[in-house]
């Protein structure tokens, strides 16, 4: 065979395949990508379910499921009648029996975190498929006690034709750059390159954290609203390693609903049952990453720096009448308190840091880079000061300007009221936020924008 026809062959078939991808090319590799668009509920801390590893039972929380209905009832609490309701129930009088198999001892111990920051069952799974079937009859479908299943069905009724709506659950024990870098596998795994974040609570700070990570994860964004996101901390996250029991509130229904728990389980158990359990969950918050991450920022400085004259002469925290002024006199101050993990205080500025991105020199909080909505609640009395004296803590200084959990400030991540931004709603607490109708349609209108 000449090389003059091996040389004449070889420009044929260039040509030959030239033509081909001239023919392909247009509609192939130009052709558009096809979108996948996703609508991503996170949940705020505790949530979410925590699976056990081991049986595949929820570990978080380990009681029947319940109705929405009897959820959202149960977020009033109407003394003494669904304290009532939840006793009778054979998981709750399971956990009641403190030493027996799955008793509150048992319980408190599978749940904590341990001082470095680990968990001895770290394996959780996403509760809901893509269908929104739940794939374990023994967990509650939509979060804690079906706590998002309302605000998942207004959503899935509404955009379930253009989205794929999912409940995104993480164990909200774990420091959240953890829970983010899992929310970065799941949407990259299931292919989302279309997003719209819906975020309660600490479920914002989850969000932020992980749009900080990247430009990819950025540009994955479409919307990211948050309801009630406490982005510079809130006091009440002092407040409860203090006194894990504050967690339940501290009007008089309250506390006569602790003193009767705590009347019945010394019943069943011996007298000092409730005080081991007590000193079990102290030891469970004291040890828990994201209580340190939602403990106020250097940012809420600005809050008593500021504009606001109520709080002038005032500080986060404030020790026999005057305030700590400096963010550094605060972490002092922590580091010096009984419940201090010094790994989680020394990570506080560091936790902090990872929800900027710094560009062009200036650091921006990540939730900035995206179109995002605060939703904040207001007009419900707010922890806005902690005061100690004698090194006791001895109340709160209270405020209008926040949703009852977090200040409006550290919601609205210091944009005020009236931005754009922003929407308000009067009287709405933290948990409802959630749920309220109002807050519910106005998601509706951001995500059709």
């Amino acid at each position: 065979m000449s090389k003059k026809f091996i040389k004449k062959t070889t420009i044929i078939s260039i040509i030959v395949c030239m033509v081909v991808m001239m023919l392909i090319l247009p509609f192939g590799c130009n052709s558009e990508v096809v979108e996948k668009k996703a609508i991503i509920i996170l949940p705020g801390i505790m949530g979410s379910n925590i699976i056990d590893a081991e049986t595949g039972n929820p570990l978080w929380a380990p009681i029947e499921k319940y109705s929405n209905e009897d959820c959202l009832r149960l977020q009033e609490l109407k003394f003494p009648e669904d304290l009532t309701k939840i006793l009778e129930q054979p998981s709750v009088n399971n956990l009641l029996d403190f030493d027996g198999p799955g008793g509150a001892y048992e319980w408190v111990e599978k749940m904590t975190v341990n001082p470095d920051g680990t968990t001895n069952n770290r394996n959780t799974v996403q509760v809901i498929d893509k269908d929104g079937k739940p794939k374990y009859s023994k967990v509650s479908t939509y979060g804690t006690l079906e706590y998002y299943e309302k605000m998942f069905h207004f959503l899935n009724n509404n955009f379930g034709a253009e989205y794929e709506v999912r409940i995104f659950e993480y164990d909200w024990r774990l420091d959240n750059m953890n829970s983010a870098i899992a929310l970065e596998k799941f949407i990259n795994d299931q292919e989302y390159t279309d997003v719209t974040i819906v975020a309660h609570s600490m479920g914002g700070i989850l969000a932020s954290t992980y749009i900080a990570r990247s430009e990819e994860n950025q540009n994955k964004i479409n919307k990211l609203i948050t309801l009630g996101t406490p982005y510079f901390g809130a006091h009440k996250a002092i407040r409860v390693p203090e006194n894990p029991l504050s967690l339940v509130g501290s009007n008089a229904e309250m506390l006569e609903m602790v003193n009767m728990v705590k009347a019945l389980v010394d019943g069943m158990n011996g007298y000092g049952a409730f005080e081991k359990l007590y000193d079990m969950i102290l030891n469970f918050v004291c040890n828990l990453p994201t209580i340190y991450q939602l403990i106020p920022y250097a940012d809420m400085l600005n809050l008593y720096n500021g504009d606001y004259k109520e709080f002038a002469g005032m500080g986060i925290i404030n020790v026999d009448g005057k305030p700590l002024k400096t963010y550094d006199e605060i972490i002092s101050f922590l580091k010096s308190r009984d419940f201090a993990n010094e790994r989680c205080i020394n990570n506080i500025q560091k936790w902090q840091d990872e929800q900027y991105v710094v560009r062009d020199g200036k650091k921006i909080h990540a939730s900035k880079l995206v179109d995002t909505r605060y939703f904040v609640g207001i007009n419900c009395d707010t922890e806005l000061a902690v005061n100690y004296v004698d090194g006791e803590m001895v109340d709160c200084t209270m405020s209008k300007l926040g949703d009852g959990t977090v200040p409006s400030y550290s919601a609205s991540c210091g944009l005020p009221l009236d931005d754009s931004k922003v929407t308000a709603f009067d009287g709405v607490s933290h948990g409802k936020l959630s749920y309220n109708d109002e807050c519910l349609q106005k998601i509706y209108e951001v995500i059709k924008e």
